[in-house]
């Protein structure tokens, strides 16, 4: 018969021991980022809800704006991806003011300087 895996070592007193005595130590620590973590999970459940309603407010709108005839469907479908489209690019990718020239540029290519962060240009020239 092959052993089980709580069979293939034998712990002894002073292994317990130094396991309980640990763990006694972190029971403070344990607790705090439990009630850290309970806190972020209720967080986390209050944004889904409120993302819920509002996902059933837009639809329920647009639902509305269709049927009445102010907008047809495909504009409408239209005008909300190139809006999410514009969102997504600015979010994406943050652009900063070159401490230099002033010029915008996407913070991915600045460089930092003695001035802050400055554009490629700049730093080069």
């Amino acid at each position: 018969m092959s052993k089980r895996f709580w069979d293939l070592s034998s712990p002894n007193d002073m292994d317990f021991k130094r396991l309980s005595d640990r763990l006694d130590w972190s029971e403070d620590a344990d607790n705090g980022l439990a009630e850290n973590m309970g806190k972020l999970f209720e967080l986390d459940r209050a944004q889904d809800r409120e993302i819920t309603n509002l996902r059933l407010m837009v639809e329920e709108l647009m639902g509305e704006l269709i049927r009445t005839g102010v907008v047809s469907e495909a504009e409408l479908q239209a005008r909300v991806s190139r809006r999410l489209m514009a969102e997504q690019k600015q979010t994406a990718a943050p652009s900063i003011r070159c401490a230099s020239c002033g010029e915008s540029t996407l913070q991915s290519e600045t460089y930092f300087s003695s001035l802050g962060e400055v554009c490629a240009a700049c730093f080069s020239g």
